[in-house]
């Protein structure tokens, strides 16, 4: 699926998950009814967060993008009272995350 295809196709059902691997695939439900898997349906899609945000944006970096500048937009937003002490390690963090 493109980012053309998600962009022109607002009838797409997205499933997020942020802090796991990559990946991008139909999600197909069960039928408690039947007690079986529905049938797939490739608009109906089971995705990362860092994938999501590539695929909204159109930049393979975009979930690392913004958490780059949160420290800032925070500290800016609450006038100072809340300051990460250290960029540095909330990059790790986010490396160990998404590696």
């Amino acid at each position: 699926m493109s980012k053309n295809d998600f962009l022109t196709n607002w009838n797409s059902i997205y499933f997020n998950e942020t802090l796991v691997k990559r990946y991008n695939k139909p999600f197909t439900p069960s039928d408690k009814e039947k007690g079986e898997k529905c049938p797939s349906n490739e608009l109906i899609r089971e995705i990362d967060g860092a994938s999501f945000y590539s695929l909204a944006t159109g930049s393979d970096t975009a979930l690392e993008d913004l958490f780059d500048v949160l420290p800032d937009v925070i500290s800016e937003c609450t006038d100072g009272q809340y300051v990460f002490r250290s960029k540095e390690k909330l990059k790790e963090f986010f490396k160990q995350a998404y590696k």
